[in-house]
């Protein structure tokens, strides 16, 4: 659905782009041409991404930790330190 697309274009996002923010040139072309505003005094930040992208894989897998790091390709330890860096734990 509609938040399976938006991560997606988020974890692209991230990818293509060349420091800690991304960009609006660092979104697809179809995005770029949807009627929505970018706030441009408001870079969206990495770190922002990645937490909340953590915790939209948290809800879906019911809180498991070890699933969680399995989906997101990381050791449960490097969750663990991620949960407690960006204060979720």
């Amino acid at each position: 659905g509609n938040v399976r697309e938006l991560e997606n274009v988020l974890e692209r996002a991230v990818i293509l782009s060349d420091g800690q923010e991304i960009k609006a040139e660092d979104l697809p072309a179809d995005i770029k041409q949807t009627s929505f505003e970018m706030n441009k005094t408001t870079p969206l930040k990495l770190a922002d991404l990645e937490r909340q992208h953590i915790l939209n894989i948290l809800q879906k897998t019911g809180g498991n930790k070890t699933e969680t790091a399995r989906l997101l390709g990381i050791s449960k330890k490097s969750l663990y330190h991620k949960l407690h860096k960006y204060g979720v734990m």
